[in-house]
């Protein structure tokens, strides 16, 4: 059931950043704390052959995966209905996403399991919809980019394509 796989999921999420700490508090020399673990749920109905799972719940699951965040599980509205109210609160809405291999975009809400960075905290209520924005803010240390809704769609990459490139330094 959705309550059961949230918790299963918050848990282990909580279960990872307790092992982390722990090598970090003794200071073992490890790469766990490069460990993230991303989490997607949906809710239908799934075939069981040999030792594994088809449906389309599972690859909604699969694709949302690429979506996801590190310490975030990500939901879709089917999950979200069948939590309790303190449980649904957690979750924030993400809009719907278009999913590869689907003709009809999905509904979907994300919780990161620890507190965000900034302090903000945001859930999920039912309510009017959203106003359209104005435009979308693009930042970096490097590049801080406003874009119009005439400058929409940008293209995000590497490539030379790309308006926008992020070059990551190793």
């Amino acid at each position: 059931d959705a309550p059961a796989a949230v918790q299963a999921a918050l848990g282990m999420q909580e279960a990872l950043a307790k092992a982390v700490e722990a090598l970090s508090v003794t200071r073992v020399s490890t790469r766990a704390e490069a460990i993230r673990l991303h989490v997607a749920l949906e809710h239908g109905e799934v075939i069981e052959l040999g030792e594994d799972c088809y449906g389309d719940a599972v690859n909604v699951a699969a694709r949302l995966l690429d979506h996801s965040g590190d310490e975030e599980v990500l939901i879709t509205a089917q999950v979200l209905q069948g939590l309790d109210e303190p449980l649904r609160r957690r979750f924030r809405s993400l809009d719907v996403m278009a999913l590869r291999g689907r003709s009809q975009p999905v509904a979907v809400f994300a919780c990161a399991h620890r507190a965000l960075k900034d302090g903000a905290t945001t859930w999920y209520e039912e309510g009017d919809e959203p106003a359209e924005p104005d435009g979308i803010r693009l930042w970096s240390p490097q590049r801080d980019m406003v874009l119009g809704l005439q400058g929409l769609p940008v293209v995000l990459g590497r490539g030379p394509q790309a308006r926008f490139r992020q070059y990551h330094r190793r």
